[in-house]
């Protein structure tokens, strides 16, 4: 039942073939009698195409023939123009490409001469002529056969048996190559014989291309195995029919003949002696038995001396055509070597000798390292071949053992090759010989030293990468990996690694776990906290922090159950990289920051100029109008008021430029109280009315040395962050101010500053808070809690550097849902500066010729109001071509030049260089919104005196003509 579990399998699978959807494609090579030419147009016949239109109707195929030459079948078969080739020889150049069949017939080709002539032995077929079929199967290999033993020949190709036969008969030829079922039907139609050799013996089958048809393949199977198994099925009625098999000996119809005529003769016998009748009838049946004997003992004899002649060619055959080496020596009574007495024609090939040259020496002859005289390798072989011939000898004993060792051989000429030799003890006429097989292994030995060099570059490869690589069987478990992947996750074992377990397929996304099941490769970033892993001991390692690995995982193949063979596992320190990437992405937000802080300023920087061009009027003005009201008139205190909004705009301005990078902080003792009062009065009108303002001022002393355009920013910046905290539910506002004293008891974050007297701002608001994640990094350039547009996060870290820059500190406390407190720490001055208003100065008069150029009509007016009023002459002009050209028509009426540097056309340096161009010793004073526009070089090389910063003052333009005229000629810096 075993047994027929497979095929019952075939049965029921072929059941389910769509053979009968479409024609089987059949391609008819022609191989007479097995397959012929159809004649009139008819399809192909012979045994092959009798058997497969017999399965074809079992199965209910239609067939469609293609005939046509071995080779070009065998292209249609590979462009699967058709579908099965018959019949298809085996053995047969391209067949490894072919799927065949169960084996149909067997056959062989014969050589054939005139029937008067001998048949030839290979060596006498040097130099003859011998014809070949076109296409023949035997052709090829015959041709081989006879060039690899030195046999040339002249050979003509006809294009089928008929004509080689009959150009044999014609004498144009001296033999011809032809399949022997062939030559058994028509040889003496053409009067040839056969010689006893068999030429490249062939099976025969259906082939379809591999791994294609399978099904096809499988049900020919199946039907060729069950027409076998019937001695009256198709299969044994078309051999007969087409090669003359199981037809009775012609021996046997004869001695019919003999009886018949007996019994004729007999019979009439008992008609003329009926006396005798009993006694002739008796005799005939004992003749008729004898005869009958006699027959059936022809019939054997000539069976068996077919068969053993048959038996012979295709020892003979076998032998010849392997391509193995085969040597037989025999041994003498001592069991040692003696001369060969049988070699293959592979062995005469291999060696170069000639058969005869080679049954004249002993194995010593030829081997590289021969046998120690004392004790021939095979010797254990042959004690046991000896025991085995014993009476008392065990199945055991009998049981026939070889050796399998390697050897090197020595040719003819000197060259040397190895072999893989089997060595076993045969019997000849009751004496042992020895049968060696040497199969040359020259190939494989320089296989598999490029193996061994491939193996060992890749170990070389896999130990000095300088990337990671670790390779694990199909459960996960590790089998090798690299010191590049040990240091990368700082591992000095291999244990530790396969410890960690690095890689785990559970631990995948979903999707790269399909892929990479299906056989495919998967990469993604891994982020390693050793840190983490060192505190929770899930594994020791000598790295340390957070790094960053590239994982590429690769299926490494698929077993035929389709489950993976194993995994390659591929990582990449990738840490720098990333946190260079970061830094790259950092600097890229701070120069794009650094850009918009630039553009803001350049904006910044133009609004101050043309607000400093609006303010220098009406300062002006109203400086004047105070110096002209009467004492005690109420007009004064309206002036007063008018003259300090004024200054509180110049400082905003001063602000503005100060954002804007155009003017330097200007650091010097300040009252502190009034500066955070202004702050409240403007805050007034820009929180919310849901937010409740409350100020405590707990000290008197508040000077400190600071910039107070910086210190404005400081604590409108922190007031700011605490309105925005409390903007959607509102709050208190409470800003605080007192005197702290740091010494020896003091603690924290304070206890760094130096001891002494410290004035502290505390800003509380009781919005949403903040929790130590943010706290920590509060003070972080660009770390900002707000939403996208709402802030840059700028603001802290630069309170934190003027903070710090003035010596002082700055501390916050916060508790989510509880608001936050930050307090501003800073150093009080020693010696109290007297801040108080001013004295009243006397304004200095002069009475020089000064010319006045600015591109703002209103302020000209204003200026040369203000310097009339104080006793000097004037002349104005709104273009800067214009004065050139006053000064021009007399130079040496001018004591002083004062204009403006940013104007349409020119600037005031390059204006004051035409002047210098015409009189070098006039002094010039520059009028400027901007305190860098130019550089101190470029002043004191154009003769520049004095720096006058807009919005202009009556005093601090009055005092620096003064200063201007009463320098010496050649100045050094000039005054801003």
């Amino acid at each position: 039942m075993k047994k027929l579990g497979p095929l019952i399998l075939i049965c029921l699978m072929s059941l389910a073939l769509p053979l009968g959807a479409a024609p089987l494609k059949v391609g008819v090579c022609l191989q007479p009698p097995l397959t012929i030419r159809g004649e009139n147009g008819q399809p192909p016949q012979g045994f092959f195409t009798d058997i497969l239109e017999a399965i074809a109707a079992q199965n209910g195929w239609s067939l469609s023939y293609t005939v046509d030459s071995r080779a070009n079948l065998m292209n249609k078969l590979a462009q699967q123009e058709i579908d099965l080739l018959v019949p298809s020889a085996f053995p047969m150049n391209g067949a490894d490409i072919l799927d065949h069949t169960a084996g149909l017939v067997s056959s062989y080709g014969a050589l054939y001469v005139p029937a008067n002539t001998l048949a030839p032995a290979f060596q006498d077929l040097a130099g003859k002529t011998i014809a070949l079929a076109r296409d023949d199967v035997y052709s090829q290999r015959f041709q081989e056969f006879l060039k690899s033993i030195g046999i040339r020949c002249q050979f003509i190709v006809m294009p089928s048996y008929e004509e080689v036969f009959a150009a044999i008969e014609a004498g144009q030829v001296d033999a011809g190559l032809a399949d022997h079922l062939f030559g058994d039907q028509h040889r003496k139609q053409y009067n040839l014989a056969a010689s006893p050799t068999a030429i490249a013996p062939t099976e025969f089958h259906f082939a379809v291309y591999h791994e294609r048809n399978w099904a096809i393949r499988q049900t020919l199977d199946r039907e060729i195995l069950s027409l076998k198994l019937h001695p009256d099925s198709i299969y044994y009625t078309a051999l007969s029919r087409w090669t003359g098999y199981h037809k009775p000996l012609s021996g046997i119809a004869f001695s019919g003949f003999i009886v018949l005529g007996i019994l004729g003769a007999v019979g009439l016998l008992i008609l003329l002696i009926l006396p005798i009748n009993r006694f002739v009838k008796k005799q005939t049946d004992k003749l008729g038995g004898a005869n009958r004997q006699l027959l059936k003992t022809v019939e054997d004899h000539l069976r068996n001396e077919a068969a053993a002649e048959n038996l012979k060619i295709w020892y003979q055959t076998l032998l010849n055509n392997t391509p193995d080496c085969i040597l037989i020596h025999g041994v003498d009574p001592k069991g040692m070597a003696g001369k060969f007495l049988e070699v293959n024609t592979t062995t005469c090939t291999r060696f170069g000798y000639t058969r005869q040259e080679l049954l004249s020496l002993t194995p010593q002859n030829i081997e590289v390292t021969p046998d120690n005289a004392a004790s021939p390798r095979y010797s254990k072989l042959l004690s046991k071949w000896k025991n085995a011939r014993l009476p008392d000898a065990t199945d055991h004993d009998k049981k026939a053992e070889a050796l399998i060792v390697e050897l090197s051989y020595r040719t003819k000429n000197g060259s040397y090759f190895p072999a893989e030799v089997l060595i076993r003890i045969l019997e000849y006429n009751g004496q042992p010989v020895i049968f060696y097989d040497l199969h040359d292994i020259t190939n494989r030995q320089k296989a598999k030293q490029e193996l061994l060099e491939k193996e060992q570059r890749f170990a070389d490869f896999f130990a000095r990468a300088p990337f990671g690589v670790a390779l694990f069987d199909p459960s996960q478990k590790l089998t090798e990996v690299n010191h590049a992947a040990l240091a990368m996750y700082g591992f000095s074992e291999r244990s530790q690694f396969a410890e960690a377990r690095v890689f785990n397929i559970g631990e995948l996304e979903p999707e790269l776990v399909a892929t990479l099941m299906k056989g495919g490769t998967v990469r993604f970033e891994s982020v390693i906290d050793f840190d983490e892993i060192r505190k929770e001991k899930r594994y020791a390692s000598a790295r340390t922090g957070k790094c960053f690995f590239d994982i590429l995982i690769t299926n490494l193949g698929l077993d035929s159950n389709f489950n993976p063979k194993g995994f390659m596992l591929q990582m990449q320190d990738i840490s720098e990289r990333r946190r260079a990437e970061d830094a790259l992405r950092q600097n890229e937000k701070v120069l794009r920051q650094a850009q918009k802080m630039e553009a803001i300023g350049t904006l910044a920087g133009g609004i101050a100029h043309d607000f400093n061009n609006i303010l220098t009027p009406i300062i002006g003005y109203t400086e004047m109008a105070m110096m002209t009201a009467p004492p005690g008139d109420p007009i004064q205190t309206s002036l007063d008021e008018v003259l300090k909004a004024s200054h509180r705009a110049k400082d905003l301005v001063k602000q503005i430029l100060t954002f804007s990078r155009q003017t330097e902080h200007e650091v010097k003792p300040i009252r502190l109280i009034p500066l955070v009062k202004e702050v409240i009065q403007l805050l007034r009108g820009a929180i919310l009315p849901t937010i409740e303002l409350h100020t405590h001022v707990q000290t008197e002393r508040d000077i400190i040395k600071a910039d107070p355009t910086q210190m404005h920013q400081v604590i409108m910046n922190l007031c700011t962050n605490a309105t925005h905290a409390m903007k959607e539910k509102g709050g208190i506002l409470e800003i605080g101010i007192r005197q702290v004293v740091v010494d020896s008891h003091t603690h924290g974050q304070l206890a760094r500053l130096r001891y002494g007297a410290y004035v502290e701002i505390t800003v509380r608001d009781s919005g949403h808070g903040m929790d130590r994640s943010v706290l920590d990094r509060i003070f972080e350039p660009f770390f900002t809690t707000k939403r996208s547009g709402e802030g840059t996060g700028m603001g802290l870290a630069v309170v934190h550097g003027i903070i710090a820059s003035l010596h002082g500190a700055i501390t916050v406390e916060s508790e989510v849902g509880k608001g936050t407190t930050f307090h501003v720490v800073l150093p009080l001055m020693e010696q109290a500066a007297d801040l108080g208003d001013a004295k009243a100065v006397s304004i200095p008069r002069g009475s020089e010729r000064i010319l006045y150029v600015d591109d703002e009509s209103g302020i000209v007016n204003m200026v040369s109001q203000m310097l009339t009023s104080l006793g000097y002459k004037m002349e104005t002009t709104t273009k800067p071509a214009e004065g050139i050209t006053l000064f021009k028509e007399d130079p040496s009426r001018f004591d002083l030049i004062i204009t403006d540097q940013i104007m349409p056309g020119i600037t005031g340096i390059e204006l004051i260089h035409e002047i210098h161009v015409i009189r070098p010793d006039i002094p010039a004073l520059l009028c400027t919104g901007f305190s860098k526009t130019v550089t101190d070089a470029d002043l004191v090389k154009e003769g520049v005196r004095e720096v006058i910063m807009k919005p202009i003052i009556l005093l601090h333009l009055a005092e620096a003509i003064r200063r201007t005229l009463e320098r010496p000629s050649t100045p050094d810096t000039p005054t801003v």
